[in-house]
């Protein structure tokens, strides 16, 4: 699962760049633009899991359970043999240092089952969202800024946001950042029983990325992503805390009061 996350992060952001020919230093010309975004949850195990619970924090803007700009429904979590439903009041009271921003609020996926066997890659349970869409440049989601503007998983403990710096660049038409990379905690809730040597792991993420192309045929691209996971061996009985990384500023931004861009933009206003 963090493969898949990985590989859309560098496909979008980590100088995704393939020169297909000569000349493409000619005429920039920004074009093909979109935003892709991506919610994934897994559950892998080697062993049977009985009597399994798990409460997982949801990907949430302004409270609302969602990625990118698709809302997110229990029907959505549901396996034939998960059953799923959405809360919103629930903390561990034993944890402290809770961060959430504000006008945003944490929710919740419960998921359980009696009883689940691997498959042959070990997963147990799994969901793989994605979308992508056309969008004007002047519109592109902001991933410099994402914990006010996109989807993220609260509550984070201990967590502070750190401010995006620009980085030199020689492009006049570009705005590049040192990226922002920060590791971070995040509470899960998981209860189950199991062998003592079964390893259990659990891993969610979220993000998004903006891609064009210019010159002949390079692309450009920035994004963010929200990346945990939690791991065990033997069985679990109550509140746990999982790790990860949240990444912002980082690929390659248009510099829209640019020569360049403000073409791009009056292009698409006057339709030609």
């Amino acid at each position: 699962m963090k493969t898949h996350l990985w590989q859309f992060v560098s496909l979008i952001v980590l100088l995704i760049i393939f020169i297909g020919g000569t000349g493409c230093t000619q005429s920039i010309e920004p074009r093909m633009f979109s935003t892709d975004s991506v919610y994934e949850v897994e559950i892998t195990a080697d062993q049977q899991l009985t009597n399994v619970t798990v409460f997982l924090p949801l990907p949430v803007y302004h409270g609302i359970p969602r990625f990118g700009n698709e809302n997110l429904s229990p029907d959505e979590f549901e396996k034939s043999n998960f059953s799923a439903e959405f809360s919103s009041a629930l903390l561990d009271p034993n944890l402290q240092g809770f961060f959430v921003p504000k006008d945003n609020s944490p929710m919740w996926v419960k998921l359980h089952t009696d009883r689940v066997f691997p498959n042959t890659s070990s997963a147990v349970y799994s969901i793989y969202l994605s979308n992508r869409s056309a969008i004007e440049p002047a519109y592109f989601p902001d991933t410099v800024f994402p914990l006010s503007t996109q989807s993220a998983f609260l509550p984070k403990i201990n967590f502070s946001f750190s401010e995006p710096v620009i980085a030199p660049s020689e492009y006049q038409h570009w705005i590049t950042y040192h990226p922002v990379v920060i590791e971070e905690k995040v509470p899960i809730f998981a209860d189950y029983n199991t062998s003592n040597e079964t390893r259990v792991e659990i891993s969610f993420s979220t993000g998004a990325g903006n891609s064009w192309k210019e010159d002949y045929d390079n692309y450009r691209g920035n994004g963010y992503s929200d990346k945990l996971y939690w791991t065990n061996y033997g069985s679990a009985y109550g509140w746990q805390v999982a790790q990860g990384e949240f990444r912002a500023a980082d690929g390659e931004y248009p510099n829209l009061s640019s020569p360049v861009w403000q073409t791009v933009i009056r292009a698409n206003v006057t339709g030609r």
